[in-house]
């Protein structure tokens, strides 16, 4: 079973592969996920969290719109590094917890995390005047 916000570019070699188009920032999507995985396999026995984007902000670089108003800066890459990645083990725990056996729970970081990012996304940061 695979999930992703894009469908697969090419027909998937197995017949047994279950494709579920899936926006990870959306509750309603994974629920609907882990719904249909629990459907078509009947049990859940290993969860791979592995959604991943780069910095998607410019905290610094403050938007207005039409009216002056202040627009809300985006939260994308927090949406889809983080909130995404408990929300899916919230999930997991929860189906897996209906097994007796239990499952697997794999949270995997995006390499993203490793580098130099060119925005200030996870961090605390000071204006001087």
């Amino acid at each position: 079973m695979g999930a992703d916000i894009n469908p697969p570019t090419s027909q998937p070699t197995s017949s047994q592969f279950v494709f579920v188009q899936t926006n990870v920032t959306k509750w309603a999507d994974l629920c609907a996920l882990f719904k249909k995985a629990k459907e078509q396999h009947g049990r859940i026995d290993y969860v791979f969290a592995n959604a991943g984007v780069g910095p998607r902000a410019n905290y610094l670089a403050i938007e207005s719109d039409a009216n002056g108003d202040l627009v809300e800066p985006s939260t994308e890459t927090i949406d889809v590094n983080q909130k995404s990645v408990l929300n899916t083990a919230v999930l997991a725990v929860h189906f897996m917890k209906e097994q007796a056996e239990g499952g697997s729970i794999v949270l995997m970081g995006s390499s993203i995390g490793l580098a130099r990012a060119r925005a200030v996304d996870y961090c605390k940061f000071e204006l001087e005047r």
